[in-house]
């Protein structure tokens, strides 16, 4: 897999991977993205770009999500309810296993350390009740045990 860009400013995003940008005749189209079965190969999202805006410097609680790879693909939403929801993803959801999910929170909190809480902004992550949910909280509570 390729090395991610480091991202420092809004420009460098034109051509990146997935991305549709405008540009000064035509609209520039990076390359699509390539599935990963795995997602705990995908890396880690640099989001240090936001840091430089007051309002996220002063922000207590971490954003987070393990399910389908990325905070931002929460598109479903909480609004169609659990049973729509496992109705369209089951039995594709897509996550990170239990120890990779909380890896990324603990190196989030690293990153962020004024964080006072979690919010999970995840769309299936109550979907697996049975396997990958007590796992993952049980680990949280000893690893992480932020509310």
């Amino acid at each position: 897999m390729d090395q991610p860009v480091r991202i420092d400013k809004e420009r460098a995003l034109i051509g990146t991977s997935g991305t549709i940008s405008a540009g000064p005749d035509r609209p520039v189209f990076g390359p699509s993205r390539v599935a990963i079965d795995d997602i705990d190969q995908l890396p880690v999202p640099d989001m240090e770009i936001y840091r430089r805006y007051p309002f996220v410097q002063r922000q207590t609680t971490l954003s987070f999500a393990v399910g389908r790879g990325v905070m931002e693909n929460t598109h479903a939403g909480f609004s169609i309810g659990l049973p729509e929801l496992a109705r369209r993803f089951n039995p594709v959801v897509r996550r990170h296993s239990p120890g990779e999910g909380i890896r990324r929170v603990l190196l989030a909190l690293r990153r962020r350390p004024r964080q006072l809480r979690v919010a999970f902004r995840d769309d299936s992550l109550l979907l697996d009740r049975e396997s990958w949910l007590p796992e993952f909280l049980e680990r949280y509570a000893a690893e992480v045990g932020l509310p």
